[in-house]
């Protein structure tokens, strides 16, 4: 049976997939253990025999475990094994966060926001938040029925922002998180964290980005 489960964890792995290896086997083991084909009490096999039918290093498993114990999901007791843990519903219920992100005005696609959402994704699913992507444009009206129909934890917003966006997710009292500085200048009384990269790393990752595509002829146009 341990083996068994080594044997199934392996056939949904995707050495193709972007998302690291330790991460890929904890979401799988989390998957199955939410779904019921792990149950309270059973027995994953020994990690190095694990480790073995997996085809990882010792260390990539080890990283997806702590991952897992960390969560609650398994627990691990010395010289007798590794565990799945005891009130796993209760424990995904409780760690379980609805999180939105929002790209505001923006119209073309960018390989610098694609980069941001896969960076947001994986951390939402490393910590069993389910996430919703949306896209805005000035005067939608979709996000007050959001809000109303469905419980929102947190948002991150990013793109061209206007100063009614984020005023909106101020008075719905969440926390949320501004990627760049809203085009409109907002009154203090606002308040609200956000991260700006400076420009200087901006432009030298498009640059990079651009050069990797083949393009040798770069130029840069820039405002105030």
């Amino acid at each position: 049976m341990e083996k068994d489960i080594g044997i199934l964890i392996k056939k949904e792995i995707d050495i193709e997939e972007p998302v690291p290896l330790y991460l890929q086997i904890a979401n799988i083991i989390r998957k199955k253990i939410e779904n019921g084909e792990l149950k309270e009490g059973d027995e994953l096999a020994p990690e190095y025999e694990l480790a073995e039918v997996l085809e990882v290093s010792i260390g990539t498993l080890k990283k997806a475990l702590s991952l897992l114990v960390k969560e609650g999901l398994i627990y691990r007791r010395p010289k007798l094994g590794t565990f799945v843990g005891k009130k796993i519903k209760e424990k995904v219920k409780e760690s379980f966060k609805n999180i939105i992100f929002i790209l505001s005005n923006h119209r073309i696609p960018d390989h610098h926001y694609s980069v941001l959402f896969s960076g947001v994704e994986e951390r939402c699913r490393e910590n069993l938040w389910n996430l919703q992507f949306y896209t805005y444009y000035d005067g939608d009206r979709f996000l007050e029925d959001l809000f109303k129909k469905k419980k929102v934890d947190g948002a991150i917003v990013a793109g061209r922002i206007k100063k009614d966006l984020p005023i909106f997710l101020f008075k719905q009292n969440i926390p949320f998180v501004i990627i760049g500085d809203p085009v409109e200048k907002l009154r203090k009384i606002y308040y609200f964290p956000r991260i700006v990269l400076p420009i200087e790393k901006i432009i030298y990752k498009a640059t990079e980005y651009l050069w990797e595509k083949g393009h040798r002829k770069i130029a840069l146009i820039s405002g105030d």
